[in-house]
């Protein structure tokens, strides 16, 4: 009985493996990024906003419709980029890479915008009816500015895995933090596009 005690004494004990953290320069520059990435994001928002009123038919709705495509994009991606997450995990390459992607599509949607005209309403959908308006719209919205929304979306979980190292002690604090950060610079993005940056540079030098 004593050899068999010994022996559980001695057998060690198999830990789970805690997922190293960044050093503190790296997560520094993720929560200033992300910070920065709320800013444009607003930015970009407003500034589509205004782009898509010179294509669409109804100013009403134009808004409405634009930001639903907006938030459908960000749902969208923050759930494959959490998926990709779960199987391969987050890095500082990933959260560069969409970062950079955005800034490329958004580009990218210039070039989309400025060929909207071509777009007839009459020879997609015929006759007009509030309906099929609504439809037209929604297609120039998932054109323009769907794909870019999908990478905005997807920055987030990748920005919380980075910067909480997913510990679960401090993921609350750090999930706080960072989404408080990133929603004041969403804040200044919207006010500073509307009132002052549109204003002086135009919608296209904007975006």
């Amino acid at each position: 009985i004593g050899e068999s005690i010994r022996s559980v004494i001695k057998t060690p004990q198999v830990k789970t493996p805690i997922k190293r953290g960044l050093p503190a320069n790296a997560l520094r520059f993720v929560i200033i990024a992300y910070t920065i990435s709320g800013f444009i994001s607003l930015a970009y928002e407003v500034a589509w906003g205004r782009l898509m009123v010179l294509y669409v038919i109804g100013n009403v709705y134009a808004f409405s419709l634009m930001l639903s495509v907006y938030l459908t994009g960000l749902v969208v991606g923050a759930a494959l980029a959490s998926a990709w997450i779960r199987r391969r995990g987050a890095s500082l390459a990933l959260f560069g890479w969409l970062e950079m992607g955005i800034g490329l599509l958004a580009v990218l949607s210039l070039f989309i915008f400025s060929r909207l005209s071509g777009m007839k309403y009459s020879a997609l959908f015929g006759d007009y009816n509030m309906g099929k308006a609504i439809l037209y719209e929604s297609l120039l919205s998932f054109m323009t500015i769907f794909p870019v929304t999908l990478a905005i979306g997807a920055v987030f979980p990748v920005a919380v895995s980075l910067y909480s190292s997913e510990q679960a002690a401090v993921v609350g604090l750090k999930i706080s933090r960072i989404s408080a950060l990133n929603t004041a610079g969403s804040i200044l993005g919207a006010l500073l596009a509307g009132f002052v940056i549109i204003p002086l540079l135009g919608l296209q030098y904007t975006v």
